[in-house]
């Protein structure tokens, strides 16, 4: 494993363990300390969701028209632990929103330049085994999160402040890394890119497909922090909650450690379906299910939904994007999962806040999951006659 692999795995493995430390909690005390309704919660969800997202565009931009990744690691990362423990301070919905809106931007700014660097440091038919390593640390970093956050609420009681304080720290040490670890390959050549909108057109017609199946899995997803609201629906207790995460995060990281080589080797059609039939799973179990352990398989379909297809995401723009715009091809995947999040997040909280109940929206995700499914068998069955007419 190339050291700026080790180096930006480490530092993904610190993110995540300072986000999940925040995350886990923050929806419920914004829902039990502020009292912000379900609609409320989910603007703030799809809002801060879709500033992300839009930040990845422009930070991916940033990457191919100045080619400097670490300037973006190291801003967004300081950035990131600077703002989160002012979200235990904010007792306002706009002050929320603001906060909640600007830490987001700070992860859009980081989320580009770190997949466009892994890119960059690998070869070509190994790329798919340098982002899943990449989700192994963040699975990893994501579970110890939120078993920190748990000890934490169960020693210290709903002290939010401090708890989001000590978050943050994590994030520094991850921006020291950043500063001396973080190196281009010296025998790396990029071309330089002028900027002008006409790069577009440089952009592989497969990938706008892919972009196309990006935006119907996103409309699928749910906004992991509803599955907290789920669980505390049922009468879980608010010190066990972040420890649901850990079957959401775990398999993340062991699904990961599987699929490294299957990425690279595996028909990628194939892996999406299983990755969305596992979504579909997950949804099914919010929906219906009423008891602890129906959730709990739910958490964990879920988990290995964003295994497989996170990184099959990243693996075939990193296949089909030139290397001199790569961080823009990042950015618009970014992009196009934010605008299907953003949507996504509306209808979940809207169907939720109508019938009083988190179990609602998530219906409305498995209708999606379905045509996802629909869409990718009647692709692969095109793929299959094209292949039939080629060797005839």
């Amino acid at each position: 494993m190339p050291f700026g692999l080790k180096a930006i795995c480490w530092v993904s493995f610190l993110w995540s363990l300072s986000t999940l430390m925040v995350y886990t909690t923050l929806s419920l005390y914004q829902e039990q300390q502020l009292h912000f309704s379900k609609m409320s919660l989910g603007s703030l969800q799809a809002y801060s969701t879709l500033a992300m997202h839009l930040t990845n565009i422009l930070s991916g931009v940033f990457v191919d028209f100045f080619k400097n990744h670490k300037a973006l690691l190291i801003t967004g990362s300081l950035l990131s632990g600077l703002t989160k423990p002012l979200l235990g301070y904010t007792t306002s919905f706009m002050g929320s929103f603001y906060l909640r809106a600007f830490e987001r931007i700070t992860k859009g700014m980081r989320a580009v330049p770190t997949d466009a660097y892994i890119s960059a440091i690998q070869k070509q038919k190994t790329v798919g085994f340098g982002f899943a390593w990449k989700q192994i640390a963040w699975g990893t970093g994501a579970s110890l999160g939120c078993i920190l956050s748990s000890l934490f609420l169960w020693q210290c009681g709903p002290n939010f402040k401090l708890l989001y304080i000590l978050a943050a720290l994590p994030t520094f040490l991850a921006t020291i890394i950043i500063i001396f670890a973080i190196k281009l390959p010296k025998d790396l050549v990029i071309k330089k890119v002028q900027l002008s909108w006409k790069f577009i057109h440089h952009i592989p017609h497969q990938l706008w497909k892919i972009f196309g199946l990006v935006f119907l899995v996103s409309l699928a997803r749910f906004g992991e922090l509803y599955m907290g609201h789920r669980f505390h629906e049922l009468g879980m207790p608010l010190h066990f909650i972040p420890l649901i995460y850990i079957l959401y995060d775990l398999p993340v990281a062991l699904a990961s450690a599987w699929m490294r080589r299957m990425y690279d080797n595996k028909p990628w059609l194939k892996l999406l379906m299983i990755g969305t039939f596992f979504l579909l799973i997950a949804t099914t179990c919010f929906f219906f299910c009423q008891n602890t352990i129906g959730l709990l398989i739910g958490v964990v379909a879920t988990g290995l939904h964003i295994a497989v297809t996170n990184g099959l995401f990243a693996t075939l723009i990193a296949r089909h994007a030139p290397i001199e715009i790569r961080g823009t091809a990042y950015g618009l995947y970014h992009l196009v999962m934010g605008l299907g999040l953003f949507i996504s997040n509306h209808l979940t909280s809207y169907v939720s806040h109508m019938f009083d109940t988190w179990c609602a929206g998530f219906g409305l995700n498995a209708i999606f999951a379905v045509l996802v499914l629909v869409v990718c068998g009647c692709w692969h069955c095109l793929l299959k006659k094209d292949f039939s007419r080629k060797r005839q």
